[in-house]
C-alpha cells in the first residue's frame, strides 16, 4: 500500500533526512559534488536545514507499506503560487511511479487551496 503523509515530529524529520540524503547521493557521486564545491546540495542536508524548511513549507513523505521511500516539500509563495522542493525517491524505488504519486498528491492539494 502506498500512502502520502505529512511529516511531523523529530523522528519523522530524521527519517526524511535519511531519505533525502540517500536519494540525492546518486547525483552527488555522479557529478563529484561535496561540501566544498556544492555545500547546499540536498545530499548534504542537515537536520537544522530541514527544520528551517519545515518552518516555511509543508513536508510530505511517500510510504510503501509504512516504509518511507520518498519525500517532497511544498512552500506557499503567495495565494496562487507554490514551490515544490526536494522531490526525492530512494534509488531502489525509482521508475515505479512513486515520484509521480508525490507530485500528483501535491498538485491536487495545491489546486484545492486555489493555487
Amino acid at each position: 500500500m502506498v500512502e502520502v503523509k505529512e511529516i511531523s515530529g523529530r523522528r519523522g524529520l530524521e527519517k526524511s533526512l535519511k531519505v533525502i540524503r540517500d536519494s540525492f547521493k546518486t547525483v552527488a557521486l555522479e557529478f563529484g559534488l561535496n561540501k566544498d564545491n556544492c555545500p547546499t546540495h540536498p545530499s548534504l542536508i542537515t537536520l537544522d536545514r530541514l527544520l528551517e524548511l519545515k518552518g516555511k513549507a509543508e513536508l510530505f513523505g511517500l510510504f510503501l507499506y509504512n516504509k518511507q521511500v520518498g519525500f517532497l516539500a511544498v512552500e506557499k509563495a503567495d495565494d496562487r503560487v507554490y514551490y515544490l522542493d526536494k522531490l526525492a525517491v530512494l534509488p531502489e524505488y525509482r521508475h515505479q511511479g512513486h515520484g509521480k504519486k508525490l507530485v500528483e498528491f501535491v498538485v491536487g492539494s495545491v489546486k484545492k487551496q486555489g493555487g
